[in-house]
């Protein structure tokens, strides 16, 4: 899935971080399926193409904006992380493991929500993002013009992309275009029409949220860098569960609670004014 034409009504500080509330375009893809036995549950056909349009809904969202320095710094500490089995040579990117740490922190804050507030998981969905900016309501003739190359290409009538690799190609397209580098961070929406409110008391709450999400993950006892069902897995994660890293998950929202040890991010800042390596237009759901 991802999120386009994002506008926010309203937008607060937390610390170093801003968290927003609005509204937004949301698409999700159902591409492929998989035949499983009815008796044993074995699968006797896997990635079976749709070929169905996506599914679109306007609705109520909220999105965290991780600042530059945290961003540089969890890059650095976390650049020898790999997924082998990701495609598009994205397996050793620089940016994989805090890609993995905003995924993981996404998941745990959407399963926790139920704990803090009166919401159902399963009415919410999430997006962890490279390129925040790329999602949201673009108000320039060259970030219209690029989408709607993707509109006779990729897309129906209503320019919505009609697949996966469509909405990446419409993202890496607005990416390219934006004037300063995006925003890093994560969103989470209300998975209905129009939307019922989930997003906005989860942005009224937020670090209540935040604080149970870090202590699901911190306190698991599975042991492994991208967790398990019990912490940061998602049965309806539509990449998978991959990539995820726990540590890096911890990190992230350390430093949106004000909980990190002053001066922990120092050691990692990369020398140069908190660039490197460019983005690439990596979004997780």
């Amino acid at each position: 899935m991802t999120v386009l034409d994002a506008v926010s009504e309203e937008s607060r500080d937390i610390g170093e971080f801003t968290l927003h509330f609005g509204r937004g375009r949301v698409l999700v893809y159902h591409g492929s399926y998989d035949k499983v036995a009815v008796h044993g549950g074995k699968r006797t056909e896997q990635g079976i193409p749709t070929e169905n349009p996506p599914l679109e809904m306007e609705t109520q969202l909220c999105w965290l904006e991780v600042p530059s320095r945290v961003e540089a710094a969890l890059r650095e500490k976390y650049r020898s992380f790999e997924v082998p089995e990701l495609e598009d040579g994205l397996a050793g990117t620089a940016h994989l493991g805090y890609a993995g740490g905003l995924h993981a922190a996404e998941h745990a804050t959407i399963g926790v929500a139920p704990l803090e507030l009166m919401v159902d998981k399963r009415d919410l969905g999430g997006l962890a993002t490279l390129t925040i900016d790329s999602h949201l309501d673009q108000e320039t003739d060259t970030d219209a013009d690029a989408r709607s190359q993707f509109g006779t290409a990729g897309s129906g009538g209503d320019g919505a992309p009609r697949n996966i690799a469509a909405a990446e190609a419409t993202v890496r397209e607005i990416a390219s275009g934006l004037e300063r580098p995006p925003a890093s961070g994560c969103f989470i929406y209300d998975g209905i029409e129009g939307g019922l409110g989930f997003a906005r008391a989860i942005y009224e709450n937020y670090e209540a949220v935040a604080e149970r999400a870090r202590e699901l993950i911190a306190d698991c006892d599975c042991g492994n860098v991208d967790g398990c069902p019990a912490c940061v897995m998602d049965d309806q994660c539509g990449n998978d569960n991959q990539p995820l890293h726990r540590d890096a998950a911890v990190d992230v929202l350390d430093q949106l609670l004000g909980d990190a040890d002053e001066g922990a991010l120092e050691s990692h800042l990369p020398d140069e004014e908190y660039g490197g390596d460019r983005r690439p237009p990596l979004f997780y759901a």
